[in-house]
């Protein structure tokens, strides 16, 4: 259903309820749950502040602290240490890459929630022009993630362990980008990566290096 005038009331009021049912819920103590919970705020956070209707996008300014506080919870289960991973995953027996695959995407999940958490709430104040804008630090806490299309699209352990195995990742630590536009191939870029250059370089810089790259944005 496309939201058009006559129903828009009717679909923030919805938005509304479950985000007041989000917040009201007992608090999620498991890793995969608060990843949900922190992700379904962003969503509907998203839907609010950027559609343009001035209601909702004061609801959801009201609504700023508790995503916050949602993504610092998951600070108590992501893992930084992302250096000292495997240089290659077992083909046979599957078991073990599978654990680990399946550990990996929950962790760069948990990473890339956070750097996106403090980096919407961040860039609203900016676009808003919020006064008195400091730096608070929280987008440097989340400090190092995987860049690799290869590894986040892969479907199966196998296909998982093969890109592993076959292509190269960049581990981005503190937003440096350098090693990723030296070396990386537009290919590599996955969606958040895609994002994260475009915010770095500007829309017409990274549409350049993804065409020099032989690639598109």
């Amino acid at each position: 259903m496309a939201k058009n005038r006559v129903n828009s009331p009717i679909i923030f009021r919805s938005i509304e309820s479950r985000v007041n049912d989000l917040l009201s819920a007992p608090p999620p103590i498991t890793p995969l749950d608060c990843l949900a919970h922190t992700q379904a705020l962003i969503l509907y956070q998203i839907i609010r502040l950027y559609d343009g209707d001035i209601g909702a996008r004061t609801s959801a300014e009201r609504i700023i602290p508790a995503i916050e506080a949602s993504a610092i919870s998951l600070f108590s289960y992501a893992q930084f240490d992302i250096e000292g991973t495997p240089g290659t995953l077992p083909l046979y027996p599957i078991a073990p890459t599978k654990a680990f695959w399946q550990d990996w995407i929950l962790q760069e999940s948990l990473r890339r929630t956070l750097l996106f958490s403090f980096y919407l709430v961040q860039t609203y104040r900016i676009m808003s022009g919020c006064k008195m804008l400091q730096c608070d630090g929280r987008l440097g806490l989340c400090h190092s993630w995987t860049l690799s299309a290869y590894l986040w699209n892969a479907m199966t352990p196998l296909g998982f362990a093969e890109a592993w195995r076959d292509k190269d990742h960049y581990v981005v630590t503190n937003a440096i980008f350098n090693g990723v536009l030296a070396e990386a191939e537009a290919d590599d870029i996955d969606v958040f990566g895609k994002i994260m250059i475009s915010s770095l370089l500007g829309r017409d810089e990274a549409e350049g290096w993804f065409a020099s790259k032989g690639g598109k944005l």
